[in-house]
């Protein structure tokens, strides 16, 4: 079963980092979170410091305390389970890796996995989600806005 955790990382304005994926992995779709594969036996807090490490030129605020759960996947086909985690992160420097940017949520695409994005993540921001897992619902993989 594949388990991948994605960093949504907000900063101060509100403004949420994306990552060009493109031609760091076979098959990978361009503009996406941050994101990894979910080991054992490291925790989610400390998969997402990496990430935040590894981004470079962030400090986290705040961790979120709602994270976005979904599965996919339904026999015979390949399990995969999806994390998404919310952290406000203040920008120290410009995030050193040229092919980043950071958008507002309302101009992400409005259907399948951006759409879910921008509603999960305004309503964490918004206050109006409760702590906790909520179940997060897109048809195939995270594709690129």
């Amino acid at each position: 079963m594949l388990r991948v955790l994605h960093l949504a990382a907000v900063d101060e304005a509100g403004l949420l980092l994306l990552i060009n994926d493109r031609g760091r992995r076979p098959g990978a779709d361009g503009w996406v979170l941050p994101r990894c594969a979910l080991t054992v036996p490291a925790s989610s807090r400390q998969l997402v410091d990496a990430l935040v490490r590894r981004t470079g030129g962030l400090t986290v605020l705040r961790y979120g305390t709602l994270v976005g759960h979904r599965w996919a996947g339904p026999p015979p086909g390949p399990r995969e389970q999806h994390h998404v985690h919310l952290v406000r992160v203040r920008r120290d420097a410009a995030v050193p890796d040229l092919s980043a940017r950071w958008v507002a949520l309302g101009e992400l695409p409005n259907g399948g996995f951006w759409g879910e994005l921008t509603r999960f993540g305004g309503g964490y921001l918004q206050g109006w989600l409760p702590d906790g897992t909520i179940r997060l619902e897109w048809g195939d993989t995270p594709p690129s806005p």
